[in-house]
């Protein structure tokens, strides 16, 4: 699993690895910063990804009933572990693929950013082949992190409610790449501001109308998303983008390129370039390869091609 970058000013994005842990240990927001393996920390440190905190606000705004966008699925699972039965996942591709690819969320966090960006050209295609089916989980990590300092943060809540409104238009994938395609910098929120969201939906045909500006100023979707965070305490993950496959997580390595430019983040030109894409393929190709009878051809026709984004 990779970490998200929780810095504390875009100029720190800069700078180089071998100094980033330094700069957290003085960060303001004097986090507690959740450590895995060495192994794992190592990669880290190498790729640039931040280690990622949990407020002690874990589960606010967490309510008991909410509701869900249309076509919203519950992920096997992650059900078999909170026993909720509860429909949090919006879902890209036939219900009916043999492998479930399970992705947690936050339309704030940069690293969220370089695995679309790099990736989803990707997972689209064995999707669109009706190999895979993604299962897509929007959470609040960032926004929960910014509160815990102190901060009126709420950009990922309303931007994960706004992913759930354009699922209701039939228009979630369209816009799930726009919002990726124009991520503010993690250090600022203007997606706090209903407007903004709204502003981004002219570049989807169809999607900005009154219905979808409606549901997106009343964060309609809002319970959906503290739902999906409760969830993601449950399930003891502690990152964002968290990768499953069948229930299975991809680590740090498969995910992202340990020989990337260090500090590659969102918002530079370089957008994308630290996803692993072969690692992350490689890892879809052998769950595919298993899950069809005599295996499965990837869904491109050269071995050699590459996925378009």
């Amino acid at each position: 699993m990779t970490k998200p970058d929780q810095r504390t000013r875009s100029d720190a994005r800069q700078r180089a690895a071998a100094a980033r842990a330094a700069e957290l240990a003085r960060a303001r927001r004097k986090r507690q910063w959740l450590t895995g393996a060495m192994a794992l920390v190592v990669i880290a440190a190498v790729v640039g990804i931040g280690l990622a905190a949990k407020s002690s606000n874990q589960s606010s705004n967490t309510a008991a009933t909410f509701a869900v966008p249309k076509g919203a699925v519950a992920d096997p699972y992650v059900d078999a572990k909170t026993h909720t039965g509860k429909a949090t996942a919006i879902e890209y591709g036939s219900p009916d693929a043999k492998v479930t690819v399970s992705v947690f969320e936050d339309v704030r966090c940069p690293y969220c950013d370089i695995f679309e960006l790099g990736a989803r050209g990707v997972y689209k295609q064995y999707a669109d082949a009706g190999e895979v089916r993604v299962l897509f989980h929007v959470v609040k990590l960032i926004d929960e992190n910014d509160q815990g300092a102190g901060e009126n943060a709420s950009g990922s809540r309303a931007g994960g409610s706004a992913l759930a409104c354009a699922q209701n238009a039939g228009l979630f994938d369209a816009y799930h790449d726009v919002l990726y395609d124009d991520q503010p910098v993690e250090t600022t929120d203007p997606w706090s501001d209903p407007s903004a969201l709204i502003t981004l939906a002219k570049k989807v045909p169809g999607l900005d109308t009154p219905t979808f500006e409606s549901c997106v100023k009343n964060t309609t979707y809002g319970g959906f998303v503290d739902q999906n965070w409760s969830d993601f305490n449950a399930l003891h993950i502690d990152a964002t983008p968290t990768v499953q496959i069948d229930g299975t997580a991809l680590t740090t390595a498969q995910l992202f390129s340990a020989a990337s430019k260090s500090g590659v983040t969102a918002n530079t030109a370089e957008d994308g370039q630290g996803a692993n894409v072969a690692g992350i393929q490689s890892a879809l190709q052998a769950a595919v390869g298993k899950a069809y009878p005599g295996g499965a051809p990837a869904p491109w026709t050269a071995a050699s091609a590459q996925p378009s984004s």
